[in-house]
Parts: C-alpha cells; sequence; structure tokens
C-alpha cells in the first residue's frame, strides 16, 4: 500500500565505473514488490528493468512510466512478469520506446494513454485496458487479449503464438507474418 515517485530515471541494474570514469550497467539482484491494488510507482523519465532477482511480486497495483521502458533480461530468471490486476499504464507526452527482450515478460493489465509509443522485440498483453494505438518496429506478438478494445500496430508484426481479439480489434498498418499459434476472434 505504499507510493515510490521517481521524477528522473528508474534503473534496476547495477551500475559500475570500468575506468576513465567510464560507466557500464549490468544485471543485478534487486527486485519489486506490488501487491495491493494501491501501490503506485510513477517513473518520470526512463523504467530499466536488468534483474536476476526471483522475489518480484507484481500481482497489483499501478505503474505509470512516462519515458522508455526497457528490459533487458534475457537468460536468468527473475523476469517482469506481472499478474492478478497490477497494471501498467504508459503516459507520456513525447515518443516512448518500449521493448523487452524475451518472451518470459509480459504486461498484465497495460493502457496506452500516449499514442507516441514504439514496441520493438516482444510484446505480450494478458489484458488491454482501453483502445491503444503504438508504433511497431517489427514486434513480434506472443498472447495479446483486448478485451473488447482496439489495438492498432503501426509498421510490421510478426504472430508467434495465441492472439485472442474477445470482442476487440487488432489493427496492423503494415505486413502480418504468422508463424505459430492461434488467432480467436471471439465476436472481435
Amino acid at each position: 500500500k505504499g507510493q515510490l515517485s521517481v521524477s528522473g530515471n528508474y534503473q534496476l541494474e547495477c551500475k559500475e565505473e570500468v575506468g576513465n570514469g567510464e560507466l557500464t550497467y549490468t544485471h543485478n539482484e534487486g527486485y519489486l514488490i506490488m501487491q495491493y491494488d494501491e501501490d503506485l510507482m510513477e517513473v518520470g523519465k526512463t523504467f530499466t528493468y536488468d534483474t536476476g532477482g526471483t522475489g518480484n511480486i507484481l500481482s497489483a497495483g499501478t505503474m505509470k512510466v512516462s519515458g522508455d521502458f526497457i528490459q533487458k533480461k534475457t537468460d536468468y530468471s527473475g523476469g517482469f512478469e506481472c499478474s492478478g490486476t497490477h497494471r501498467v499504464v504508459f503516459n507520456g507526452t513525447s515518443q516512448q520506446k518500449v521493448s523487452m527482450a524475451s518472451f518470459e515478460n509480459y504486461f498484465n493489465e497495460l493502457e496506452l494513454q500516449n499514442t507516441n509509443i514504439t514496441f520493438s522485440k516482444y510484446l505480450e498483453i494478458s489484458k488491454l485496458v482501453g483502445d491503444g494505438e503504438a508504433n511497431s518496429d517489427n514486434v513480434i506478438l506472443k498472447k495479446i487479449g483486448l478485451n473488447g478494445h482496439d489495438l492498432h500496430l503501426k509498421g510490421d508484426v510478426v504472430i508467434v503464438d495465441d492472439i485472442d481479439l474477445q470482442e476487440g480489434k487488432l489493427e496492423v498498418s503494415g505486413n502480418v507474418w504468422h508463424t505459430d499459434g492461434a488467432i480467436t476472434f471471439n465476436k472481435g
């Protein structure tokens, strides 16, 4: 039932000096616990998630990100895995880039308040909250639940798992490569 508000960047990763004042960033073992509906995390700039911490509980609450969202984990446990009623809101007023580095990471409830968002690499959404519009940089779609809403992706996409339109509409202004999984229309 807590709140964290960061006006700048939030980096869940290690910062190390490698010489001559040059910095490098690597994964760490930190983690986040959000398990109450009242939990709120607000990040004014970039949210970077590069952790092997296995204690993450992202099952409730809201995370609002006004800048880029970068998830770097690719080969160790402790990913950005949301469940329950946890919601991520992209509410920036300028270009936002959203990049998930691996399939094991996903959004539970996703709300797109900004129409100037670009998704790259992987995208999985359990439940879209409200209609949304975004650019696609050859994003790979894995399990998208539209929940009766419309999602317009501008650019090419690759579908590799199940897409449930759930009485919603997926509009792609570009090419679609459907390599695996089913598209279930469900009155969409």
